[in-house]
């Protein structure tokens, strides 16, 4: 299926009139909402076909320092991301990956899993749960 760009930001985007700038990530190349209508309102891509693909860092940031980009590991829509802010109460971590944890190894495991002290515990209670050997 074929898609105007424009079309697409704004339907992405709840709130175009939000838009602070549009380019790459690094924030090297930039121009306002309003230039890139005018400069690009006829660009049509299709995101099954290479050749109509956009530019893999092409980025919408909003006036609130959240930023849309494209998620290339699947169909390319656009998807909102925000700045992590630390939070009141945060803790300190003692495993970054599922091979040095207590807790085990599941795929893409948070560090909130891998650094759960009752998932610890419950590895110790019950090996069968772990895939231990009895």
């Amino acid at each position: 299926m074929t898609y105007n760009l424009i079309d697409e930001i704004e339907d992405a985007v709840i709130t175009p009139d939000r838009i602070r700038w549009i380019g790459s990530m690094d924030g090297k190349y930039t121009m306002t909402w309003k230039q890139f209508k005018v400069q690009f309102g006829g660009i049509k891509h299709d995101p099954e076909d290479p050749t109509t693909e956009l530019a893999a860092d092409l980025v919408i940031k909003m006036f609130d320092d959240s930023w849309y980009e494209r998620d290339l590991s699947s169909d390319g829509a656009w998807v909102h991301r925000r700045v992590p802010a630390q939070q009141c109460g945060h803790k300190t971590f003692d495993y970054v990956s599922e091979g040095d944890s207590p807790a085990g190894s599941w795929p893409w495991s948070t560090l909130a899993e891998l650094n759960d002290k009752d998932l610890f515990a419950e590895k110790a209670g019950d090996e069968s749960l772990w895939g231990g050997s009895e």
